[in-house]
């Protein structure tokens, strides 16, 4: 019993605290050589009361609980405003928009062909407008009101997509082109015979 308690007391003061012998028993010359040897007996731990009001109605609450600070967060009433970044990826058939935040977690996304076009229709500028139209209402919605876009792809409907995106309600603050070019890279496919 002396060493395993000595053990527990040595690798795990606080988990496992050691039990006092009763009165009378025959460990008592044992517990009288663990103080002479300074080992202490761990006590079990006590309550930890928090204070209340109740108990001190004198004091003020800042007194008791501390200063409370008052962030921008919890003065903006209704949706907070937040950055986003719009992914256009503009391609020969389709015209695909993605909003993420700024840890860029997708939030939301359109493209040509949710917003009802078929076939070779996604590609056109219209598809486009009205795909932007779409994601910035969504955006909006959410707590954007400024993005940053990114623009991939080739043709035109880059640009009637980020005029849509301004003129329903979002705050374009950068435009990056982020089309990758090749330097010498892959050959590329063969020409179409028409």
């Amino acid at each position: 019993l002396y060493s395993s308690s000595r053990q527990l007391a040595s690798e795990q003061p606080q988990q496992a605290p050691a039990v006092q012998p009763a009165a009378g028993s025959s460990s008592s010359s044992s517990s009288s050589s663990q103080q002479t040897q300074g080992q202490t007996l761990l006590q079990p731990q006590q309550d930890i009361s928090v204070p209340s009001a109740r108990d001190s109605p004198q004091q003020p609450l800042a007194a008791v609980y501390g200063a409370r600070r008052v962030t921008a967060k919890q003065k903006a009433a209704g949706v907070q405003k937040r950055e986003g970044i719009v992914h256009v990826n503009s391609t020969l058939n389709n015209t695909i928009m993605v909003l993420t935040d700024r840890d860029h977690k997708v939030q939301t996304w359109t493209s040509g062909g949710t917003v009802g076009y078929k076939n070779a229709n996604k590609a056109t500028p219209m598809a486009a407008e009205l795909a932007a139209k779409e994601l910035a209402k969504k955006a909006v919605s959410m707590g954007f009101h400024s993005v940053v876009v990114k623009l991939k792809g080739m043709g035109k409907n880059k640009q009637f997509a980020v005029q849509s995106l301004a003129a329903n309600g979002l705050t374009v603050t950068q435009l990056w082109d982020v089309t990758p070019i090749p330097y010498n890279g892959c050959r590329l496919p063969r020409r179409r015979r028409v």
